[in-house]
């Protein structure tokens, strides 16, 4: 199964059979004890106030499987979010340097106030299935994911926002990038993403076994297909301190980015 994953470069899918899985690893950036650590202690959002008009929001890995877990995931997000926004804030780093993937829905509709109505980007396989947000629910086509209840009546589709990247952010960590692709006053700080930029389809074989395998990419909201990994608009290598976020280096520079776009 390793070879054939290989044969064909997918290194995103999988084969499960009982409790054993099967994956082809090609190379990817070596990823910092500081972000292991943190995805070891189970990721979860958390918003911070910094120069005294600045929002911060983590945003974590999204597992799930059902309407109800991404409601839920997606209004947790959803609220921490208003949290700040209810306080005025004039500019928002969104930290996805720990968001490894699990669903986007929740993530993208989480963040709802910070992205215009309508398409925001697709899935690109055999068909093209368009990602929407509408009002507050998010839209597969004409499908209804997943639906949030905001707590807080803000419009914040042009506010200035630095998403801090790294090999940590991957898979659906990465689509949720692409629907941020083509909105005004969005920068990528960091480095480089993981690269699990495939859509994987579940096959299921038999009782015991289960395969998941690459079967397209992502475009953003101007159609451009995504194949690999993305790249920071501002390269900064520094060691992450995710317990020491006033001090950690890239929300410093992400700070000082918000200042010079900040109104």
């Amino acid at each position: 199964m390793r070879y054939l994953y290989k044969s064909i470069n997918d290194f995103h899918g999988a084969f499960f059979w009982e409790d054993s899985t099967f994956q082809w690893h090609h190379y990817q950036p070596p990823i910092s004890d500081s972000i292991m650590n943190e995805v070891k202690k189970g990721v979860k959002s958390i918003t911070k106030v910094l120069d005294k008009n600045i929002g911060y929001l983590r945003i974590p890995s999204m597992p799930g499987g059902s309407k109800e877990d991404f409601d839920r995931k997606a209004q947790t997000l959803n609220d921490s979010l208003c949290v700040l926004l209810n306080r005025n804030i004039k500019g928002i780093i969104l930290d996805a340097r720990l968001d490894g993937g699990g669903a986007m829905f929740p993530m993208i509709l989480g963040v709802k106030q910070l992205l215009s109505q309508g398409l925001l980007g697709s899935f690109r396989t055999k068909k093209k299935q368009d990602w929407f947000i509408k009002s507050n629910c998010f839209f597969i086509d004409t499908t209804l994911i997943t639906e949030v209840k905001p707590k807080c009546d803000v419009d914040a589709q042009n506010i200035p926002i630095v998403i801090l990247i790294g090999p940590g952010t991957g898979s659906s960590g990465e689509f949720f990038l692409m629907a941020f692709k083509g909105r005004k006053n969005i920068i990528l700080l960091g480095s480089q993403t993981a690269g699990w930029v495939t859509i994987n389809g579940g096959i299921p074989i038999n009782d015991t076994a289960y395969m998941n395998l690459s079967v397209g990419y992502g475009a953003d909201r101007n159609g451009k297909i995504y194949k690999e990994a993305l790249k920071p608009d501002i390269t900064v290598t520094s060691v992450d301190k995710f317990n020491d976020i006033a001090n950690d280096e890239k929300v410093k520079a992400a700070i000082k980015c918000l200042n010079l776009h900040i109104q």
